[in-house]
């Protein structure tokens, strides 16, 4: 981990801060404004700003962790005030991971009880980022809203571990079930802001770059295996971090406007004219190989961009065409590297965004036709049977499972929005815990096991969303 100079640092680092300038996008605002909200709840929470996280990369102390008045009973699990250690290594993935075998899934949750997760002493406000298919790791952020002190965390059955990356900002964190840890965040090199990605594995921190040393940008997924898919791009000034993973798209600035237009892309700003794609020209991490990623081949007709892989090492994302009227292709990457196109729902459009995947489901947007209020739509594609499926109970999806199910929120009349989970024809609202006030633009259902036994999210403890907590629900 590099040492640099906390007050020289916050000065390079406050551009950053703020929000990006865009045009108003007053059709799709409805939907993007929660995507939005959480990409900056993602950076660091309710306003810390850029600058106030470069203490965390430069200053270790011991931490003790404080019981939260909801939370599950304690679970044996590694010392919280350590490092965290990868757990067991499950066997490869069995055929039923894989898009030729449909699983067949266990009963849907039909009901949950929520838990407040466990925090650093002087914590205020937490959220989940991410979480395992087994159920067993969360990984997410805590923050002291008065000092603005950051911390990084996985959880393991519910018991913390304080993570040390070697960034600032993580604006991405992944976990497997080995619990192994991927992210990406500011660090400076020669006195310039630079995105790294880095790999948690076998205890340490190991930077994710080109064959010669250079830091390619950001991460996008993880999976079982251990690959992790990442982008090649530049740290943009003027623009935003991605979307949050499964996130919706947005337009950049000065850009056309509706979902998959001309200057379109899947949750990112702006950077010196040109849109910010995250994932653009995409890589893959391969174990052991951490400094010689695989770059994925687009198909000569435009810019690819990659957002998500599978276990078997499909790869999901698109294939952008700046400079024409024509939407960017929902693209597919066959673990042998030949492309082919999702199709959106009968009588629905195309659209840019992120898309995730797990067990040959994989999970974006479409555009919804005509005469309705709500026009990008969250929708899933099943690989087995190419057929594609708008999800109108969900508002907003984050995360799918290897059975199709889907974690995200659902909005009601009033605005208010719940987490909640989709694992049949209607979507589960998930309860709140105790302390939880209902919210409009923070609640929500990010990660979901391939059981449907654990989910993971965030939910409102203060009027206005201005501080989330990080839960853990268990279902039956």
């Amino acid at each position: 981990m590099d040492e640099f100079d906390d007050a020289g640092a916050r000065d390079l680092l406050r551009p950053l801060d703020g929000e990006p300038r865009r045009p108003s996008t007053v059709e799709i605002e409805g939907l993007l404004r929660a995507g939005r909200r959480r990409v900056r709840r993602r950076r660091l929470l309710a306003g810390g700003g850029l600058a106030a996280s470069t203490a965390m990369v430069l200053v270790a102390v011991p931490v003790t962790f404080a019981a939260v008045r909801d939370g599950e009973p304690a679970v044996p699990g590694p010392d919280p005030g350590s490092v965290a250690q990868p757990g067991p290594a499950p066997g490869s993935p069995t055929s039923a991971d894989r898009p030729g075998t449909a699983p067949k899934p266990p009963p849907a949750p039909t009901r949950c009880t929520p838990h407040r997760l466990a925090l650093p002493s002087g914590a205020t406000e937490s959220q989940v980022l991410d979480g395992d298919p087994s159920g067993r790791y969360l990984v997410g952020v805590a923050r002291n809203g008065r000092t603005a002190r950051t911390w990084v965390l996985r959880w393991d059955r519910g018991v913390p571990t304080v993570l040390e990356p070697p960034t600032a900002d993580p604006g991405r964190l992944l976990v497997n079930s080995q619990g192994v840890v991927a992210g990406d965040g500011v660090a400076v090199r020669d006195g310039k802001a630079v995105e790294v990605s880095w790999v948690y594995r076998d205890g340490r921190y190991l930077h994710l770059t080109g064959s010669d040393g250079s830091h390619l940008g950001e991460v996008m997924d993880l999976n079982e295996r251990g690959d992790v898919l990442g982008g090649v791009r530049t740290f943009a000034y003027q623009g935003e971090p991605a979307g949050a993973k499964g996130g919706p798209p947005e337009n950049p600035e000065g850009g056309a406007g509706t979902p998959g237009g001309p200057s379109a892309s899947p949750g990112g700003g702006r950077s010196e004219g040109q849109p910010d794609v995250p994932g653009s020209d995409p890589v893959v991490w391969r174990p052991g190989a951490e400094r010689n990623p695989t770059r994925l081949a687009g198909d000569g007709t435009g810019t690819p961009y990659a957002t998500g892989i599978d276990d078997d090492g499909t790869v999901v994302g698109g294939i952008g065409r700046p400079g024409t009227d024509r939407p960017a292709r929902t693209t597919v990457w066959a673990p042998d590297g030949t492309t082919s196109d999702l199709p959106p729902p009968p009588r629905h459009a195309a659209t840019s965004g992120n898309l995730s995947i797990r067990g040959g489901w994989v999970l974006g947007w479409s555009v919804a036709p005509p005469g309705g209020e709500q026009k990008v739509v969250p929708t899933r594609w099943d690989l087995r049977t190419g057929k594609a499926a708008p999800l109108t109970g969900l508002a907003w999806v984050a995360a799918v499972n290897r059975h199709g199910w889907v974690a995200g929120f659902v909005r009601n009349a009033a605005g208010v929005e719940t987490p909640a989970v989709l694992a049949g024809k209607r979507p589960l609202a998930l309860p709140l815990p105790a302390g939880a006030v209902p919210g409009t633009e923070g609640p929500s259902a990010v990660s979901l096991s391939d059981d449907g036994r654990v989910v993971g999210g965030l939910v409102s403890v203060a009027p206005a969303d201005a501080v989330t907590a990080a839960v853990r629900w268990t279902c039956e």
